[in-house]
């Protein structure tokens, strides 16, 4: 199989030094860390802006909102583009509103796709409803529909992702006003994978490194406890890349600087690892 490495270094949506070095992390994980069975191709990153650096513009319910559709823009011809020619992407961030521009891709590529966001977040909010009005936490709102705006009609058009669509997986820490969309919207979301739940669709994976418990992954910026042992998060990737059709995967929120004692680099490098082989595996059957 030919995975496409596309960097990510956006910090933008969490307005967080050092989430953009999780890309490089990754870049050093997969082509000099590990001995890898899979052909990976750098594609090299799309250029970002840094946070400090940026002026917001006059959006101050949704900062940087211009530069982060702009950027989910490139990542969506990006993404497309691998998809298009039977690579799998492996979209490498970075905060997690990258997302935006990953999914749009999957969306455009295929008539019924499905995404498992595997997170401790729901990042359903709104500039309404968000305390922190950062737009990693707000891009799945307009992935399903839940919010629209001129930005989200630039990024994905006019398609979305019906809510049966998205399993959310691991979330812990839901806002308000995520908790009304889901009551509302009827979205479910599951402490575990369900592995009773089949499907033929092709799916992508929104993975974020924050699913695991502090203690064994303590390098991301919004850290919450009682989350997933590594063996749990290797168990979620494992299952879902056995059992469904998986063509694409974004790993994001690794903060380097927030990390101790290398602990979040090993489990990186392990899911890393997993990933390849069990795409590696797929590809000779």
């Amino acid at each position: 199989m030919i995975i496409d490495f596309i960097g990510m270094p956006i910090n933008l949506g969490a307005r967080k030094r050092g989430v953009e070095l999780g890309t490089q992390l990754l870049r050093k994980i997969c082509f000099e860390i590990l001995n890898l069975k899979n052909e990976w191709i750098d594609t090299g990153d799309i250029e970002c802006d840094d946070f400090e650096d940026a002026k917001e513009g006059d959006k101050s319910g949704l900062p940087f909102i211009s530069k982060i559709a702009d950027l989910n823009i490139k990542l969506r011809y990006r993404v497309a583009n691998s998809l298009k020619m039977g690579h799998f992407p492996f979209i490498a961030g970075g905060d997690h509103s990258l997302a935006w521009g990953s999914i749009s891709a999957v969306l455009n590529c295929f008539e019924s796709p499905e995404c498992f966001y595997v997170d401790a977040h729901g990042d359903m909010n709104t500039e309404f409803t968000s305390e922190s009005h950062n737009v990693h936490g707000m891009h799945m709102s307009y992935l399903l529909g839940i919010a629209e705006n001129d930005f989200s009609k630039k990024i994905q058009g006019h398609r979305c992702l019906p809510v049966e669509k998205v399993k959310f997986i691991g979330q812990r820490s839901l806002d308000p006003g995520e908790i009304d969309f889901i009551n509302k919207k009827s979205i479910s979301i599951f402490s575990h994978i369900d592995k009773e739940y089949t499907s033929d669709s092709p799916v992508h994976v929104s993975f974020d490194i924050d699913v695991l418990d502090p203690k064994v992954a303590p390098g991301t910026g919004v850290p919450e406890k009682n989350g997933y042992s590594i063996a749990e998060g290797l168990e979620t990737i494992e299952f879902i890349l056995r059992n469904y059709d998986v063509r694409s995967l974004d790993f994001v929120e690794i903060n380097p600087l927030l990390d101790i004692e290398g602990k979040t680099f090993e489990v990186a490098t392990k899911i890393v690892e997993l990933i390849d082989k069990l795409c590696y595996e797929k590809s000779r059957f």
